[in-house]
């Protein structure tokens, strides 16, 4: 991961950001919001793959965020 440490599918509190987040330093909380329920994730890596705002997140994330492995539609908060 580009900000360090070790990737895990069960660990919710991996994020990797999409190019609108590239400004928000490696390790800051955000607040990651789905249907689903939220999680407070790090930002731990960079996304290029993303379009814009995406967010990833590991397995374990998505599932918590959004109920079930895949995409689904999720309100960011960058926790200070």
């Amino acid at each position: 991961m580009g900000c360090g440490g070790v990737y895990s599918s069960g660990d919710v509190s991996i994020a990797a950001v999409g190019p609108a987040y590239y400004g928000i330093p490696c390790g800051t909380p955000l607040r990651v919001c789905g249907a689903a329920g939220c999680i407070v994730a790090r930002r731990t890596d960079s996304c290029p793959g993303c379009a814009g705002n995406w967010i990833d997140l590991s397995e374990a994330g998505i599932v918590a965020v959004c109920g079930q492995l895949g995409r689904c539609s999720v309100s960011v908060e960058v926790l200070r």
